[in-house]
């Protein structure tokens, strides 16, 4: 799967972002794919279908994407996409929650580093990582990876380095 897999959702369609722990293989991509077409084909919020995309991005990322224009995603269906993540890390062997782990670009390749080592000065704004806190598909298009200094992660970096 590739951004483009999304191009039949508008632009304001809102998105989440997982961060595995560790690379996927491509047996787990295939797999994870797969589970992921069958949980946006059943996905409904309050008895209502909801128009989604789901899947692995560089074999780190699950996106889950939403047209809330079509059915806006409430509180028991983001619940239900957050149960889906839970239950197919724990298949896999994969932590999609550890916030403390940080993707790094590092050589056109995406480095796991941990959040201490922002406080290191190993790293600087200039280093680029992936926005986890990206929400609309607009934004995974268009400025997912970013400038440390342009995320929530500059206040925890070394402060001269900054």
């Amino acid at each position: 799967m590739d951004i483009s897999d999304f191009k039949n959702l508008p632009a304001d369609s809102r998105v989440w972002v997982y961060f595995a722990d560790r690379q996927l293989t491509d047996r787990e991509v295939i797999w994870l794919d797969a589970e992921s077409d069958k949980f946006t084909e059943q996905w409904t919020v309050h008895g209502h279908d909801m128009q989604a995309k789901a899947g692995v991005l560089h074999q780190y990322f699950w996106v889950l994407a939403a047209n809330e224009a079509f059915n806006a995603a409430s509180g028991c269906g983001i619940d239900k996409s957050v149960h889906f993540v839970q239950n197919v890390g724990q298949q896999l062997g994969l932590d999609f929650f550890n916030r403390l782990q940080i993707p790094m670009v590092s050589d056109n390749k995406i480095k796991i580093e941990k959040m201490s080592t922002l406080k290191t000065g190993v790293y600087t704004s200039a280093n680029f990582t992936y926005d986890l806190t990206v929400s609309r598909l607009s934004d995974l298009q268009n400025s997912w990876v970013k400038p440390l200094g342009e995320t929530w992660l500059k206040k925890h970096m070394q402060p001269f380095l900054v």
